[in-house]
């Protein structure tokens, strides 16, 4: 399968509200379990607390973050192409925030436009993330959160995606490697997609082939 139709294959599955991976084949960001946050529902979002670090974020792009008052947390280098936001729950409707089913609910109120900055308490169980605007507009290589963002606009029209890492098995101190994220990718039948052909069909470009996974992770 060609990587233009794996980029097809993710976007359609994003879509149906399943997880998809996005692997740097350069090793720099490692990899990370996405879902479009528009779509995220409780047993999705269980999954990926399970599987992954549980630590899960939901990238934006910074106007929208600006709009609902979401400023970057203190500390963050401003040059970044991405940098953490401050922490939210749902105002209403949840229990503690902690939960599969409240923060899925909160990701799907980040991705709603008519959302307002009093739908969310702060700090909360659901770290946002700005995607600077120099990453939409092309004017610098996207990360794996900028990445996911696209992805998830193209998929749903609601540019907004839940990220979360997958930590190793082979390894416990540290997050998975790209030989053993296709491996899980494959047991858990997950579409995976290279950050590196993400960018290039983000710009316009043709994707280079380097990986063209998108049956499972182990094409």
């Amino acid at each position: 399968m060609s990587t233009s139709n794996a980029i097809d294959c993710a976007l359609e599955h994003l879509h149906e509200g399943r997880p998809i991976l996005i692997l740097d084949e350069t090793g720099h960001e490692g990899g990370s379990l996405v879902v479009a946050a528009s779509t995220a529902e409780t047993p999705t979002t269980a999954f990926l607390v399970r599987q992954t670090t549980g630590f899960l974020t939901v990238a934006l792009p910074e106007t929208v973050c600006d709009r609902l008052w979401l400023p970057p947390m203190w500390g963050n280098d401003p040059v970044a192409p991405s940098t953490f936001a401050v922490a939210v729950d749902l105002a209403e409707g949840i229990g503690t925030g902690i939960s599969a089913a409240d923060r899925a609910a909160t990701a799907r109120r980040l991705a709603d436009p008519t959302a307002l900055p009093a739908d969310f308490t702060r700090p909360g169980h659901v770290l946002p993330v700005r995607v600077a605007d120099a990453l939409r507009s092309c004017e610098r290589g996207l990360d794996i959160p900028g990445a996911a963002l696209e992805l998830a606009d193209a998929a749903t029209a609601r540019p907004a995606a839940v990220l979360a890492a997958v930590p190793s098995l082979w390894h416990p101190a540290d997050l998975a490697g790209e030989e053993e994220l296709v491996l899980f990718a494959g047991q858990h039948d997950i579409r995976v997609v290279a950050l590196g052909d993400v960018d290039r069909w983000h710009r316009g470009s043709a994707p280079s082939g380097s990986l063209a996974t998108c049956t499972t992770g182990n094409t």
